[in-house]
């Protein structure tokens, strides 16, 4: 054996063992490097949305570079001090109490907040907003058209009207009906598209079992000029904004608005669940 070596450990492996580790130290610096060029292109991209950012940056960058890699990482932990300061205010001191109870309420967690991995899904919370009152509601659904045209995945002719928007429509009025019979309801639709007397007359006698007002405005998409184009042509992507004008006109016959696509599925579940959190 060589004189000074350690015995039962050969110089080759002790060779080994000092290139091994010296090759795990590099690694975890370039891990570090490139942690610290991720995080230094994010916010040059910052920049460019801050006023004065782009002066700003360019003064970063004139920095020495030991410097700016301080600054980075005592920027990422000064981040992390006020995450951990705001969370702690959150759970647990007296002045946060009225986000621990818009916490319980969403995720279900336990009154002592002690256990927040006991999160049990979304409980009915009628019990904790005072429903007894009675609620006008106008609930307003666009669509774009009653019967598919084939586009963007679609079958074309299909009764996208019977077969999408009722059930879900009547989903709704019932829910309410049964399980807040102090709410009243009335519908607005929104089509893009003309509906014919038929299918007018269709949506009536589905509603009138649960004496529901109906408004219907039809032919709804708003013209304008497209860019590049010298004439006026319906702008089918705007059909989304024509609420806003209904809302305007109704606002103050009634006391809530749910205004939703003709695909989406809300009942009297989600509007109390609302006005818990609001």
């Amino acid at each position: 054996d060589d004189e000074g070596s350690i015995p039962g450990v050969s110089s080759t492996s002790s060779s080994s063992l000092k290139t091994s580790a010296r090759g795990k130290k590099r690694g975890l610096s370039n891990k570090v490097q490139n942690w610290i060029v991720s995080l230094t292109q994010i916010l040059q991209r910052t920049s460019r949305h801050v006023p004065f950012g782009r002066q700003l940056w360019s003064g970063f960058l004139r920095l020495p570079p030991s410097v700016r890699n301080v600054f980075l990482i005592g920027f990422v932990l000064w981040k992390g001090f006020v995450g951990i300061v705001v969370l702690r205010f959150v759970l647990f001191s007296s002045s946060g109490a009225s986000y621990r109870q818009a916490l319980r309420s969403h995720f279900g967690w336990s009154a002592d907040m002690n256990g927040l991995n006991e999160v049990s899904g979304w409980n009915d919370m009628s019990s904790d907003v005072n429903d007894s009152g009675p609620l006008k509601i106008l609930h307003i659904v666009t669509s774009l058209r009653d019967y598919d045209d084939g586009l963007k995945g679609t079958a074309k002719g299909y009764d996208r009207l019977q077969n999408n928007i009722l059930p879900l429509l009547l989903s709704f009025v019932d829910s309410v009906h049964n399980e807040q019979p102090n709410w009243s309801v009335d519908v607005y639709l929104i089509f893009g598209s003309t509906l014919s007397l038929e299918r007018t007359q269709l949506i009536q006698s589905k509603l009138s079992p649960y004496n529901v007002g109906l408004e219907i405005w039809d032919d709804a998409v708003p013209i304008g000029y497209e860019r590049g184009v010298d004439t006026l042509t319906q702008i089918t992507r705007c059909l989304a904004r024509q609420h806003r004008y209904v809302i305007k006109d109704k606002l103050d016959q009634y006391d809530f608005f749910t205004v939703f696509e003709d695909d989406m599925r809300i009942t009297a579940q989600h509007i109390r669940h609302f006005r818990t959190l609001s």
